[in-house]
């Protein structure tokens, strides 16, 4: 499994949610009930909610992301 996106956005959270499960993308999320609990009174490392998915369906998630402008290709080949 590959992170795809990393926020505290609540809103966000259930936005991607919604655009994965229509793609028929399989995730986990880690770090969503830890953020719902404490969500910006920690770092963004601690309590972020991190989107997994699995390889084969990386590039496919990416475009998804990036269609809906949550993502820009040329950042995350920087990293």
């Amino acid at each position: 499994m590959q992170e795809v996106f990393r926020t505290q956005d609540i809103v966000e959270v259930s936005l991607i949610k919604s655009l994965l499960d229509a793609a028929g993308i399989k995730y986990f999320v880690f770090g969503e009930q830890l953020n719902s609990m404490v969500g910006g009174l920690v770092g963004d490392d601690i309590s972020a909610c991190r989107f997994m998915v699995l390889d084969e369906q990386l590039d496919d998630a990416l475009d998804i992301l990036e269609d809906a402008g949550l993502f820009d290709e040329e950042e995350y080949e920087d990293e």
